[in-house]
């Protein structure tokens, strides 16, 4: 049985069944709230249009602005908008290390945090990967019928739908969990592969719906936040399915 994948083997025909269905309501379902320290920067409130017009905000301030003040944006994107607050100083300067040398191999560890730096350095390239994204990458392809499809790698949270320490949720159902996937013929991503070939699953996603007029003005920040914002609902259908099976 296989243990790892590419790119090439991630069916993205359930991806695009879920999206084409999602995007339309994405304005309606993205409820994300901005922090309150964001209000120096003008930012305030709640929904898709505030938290996209933040990300490319901070977008132009990161290449704007020196090494400090990036040091100072990290923290603000990963603690304050992220909800990321267990880092260490050290840790978000690291990263930020990886982001300025280019780095072409992102490890699963920490993914939760430097792919929120990415997402703001350049929105248009990457995408934030996090316990509600991971959760939607599995739950879309059970649902949308794939019995084995790749399992991207999940990401410790703290949801008690989409799965937390406390054994509850989608993480730790017995359908659920990795090693039940594995068993079942799902193919495992190297842990190094993991952030890549979720980005290249996004961009063959994107590259599909653009070939639509509805979706000619998709950006890459959608498809994450349609992730994110529906992760729930996904982990609680794709349960509800596998209690009927």
């Amino acid at each position: 049985m296989p243990t790892s994948a590419s790119q090439s083997e991630v069916n993205i025909a359930p991806f695009c069944a879920y999206f084409q269905a999602a995007l339309p309501q994405l304005e309606t379902d993205y409820t994300w709230s901005i922090p309150q320290s964001f209000e120096e920067y003008g930012f305030r409130g709640r929904g898709y249009e505030a938290n996209k017009q933040l990300k490319y905000h901070f977008s132009r301030l990161w290449h704007e602005t020196d090494r400090e003040g990036r040091e100072e944006l990290a923290r603000k994107i990963v603690s304050d908008w992220g909800g990321v607050r267990a880092n260490r100083p050290e840790t978000l300067v690291r990263y930020i290390d990886w982001i300025e040398h280019e780095r072409s191999v992102w490890p699963k560890q920490g993914v939760a945090s430097y792919s929120k730096i990415l997402s703001i350095v350049a929105p248009d390239k990457f995408a934030i990967y996090d316990a509600r994204v991971a959760v939607s990458l599995i739950a879309i392809q059970y649902i949308f019928g794939s019995s084995r499809g790749v399992l991207f790698h999940y990401v410790p949270g703290r949801n008690k739908t989409t799965g937390d320490n406390k054994g509850r949720g989608f993480t730790n159902h017995p359908r659920f969990k990795s090693r039940a996937l594995k068993h079942v013929g799902w193919t495992r991503l190297r842990p190094n592969a993991n952030y890549q070939t979720y980005l290249d699953t996004l961009n063959r996603v994107a590259n599909q719906l653009w070939q639509q007029t509805q979706f000619q003005d998709l950006l890459l920040c959608d498809l994450e936040m349609s992730l994110f914002a529906n992760a729930e609902r996904l982990a609680l259908r794709a349960m509800n399915l596998a209690e009927q099976d």
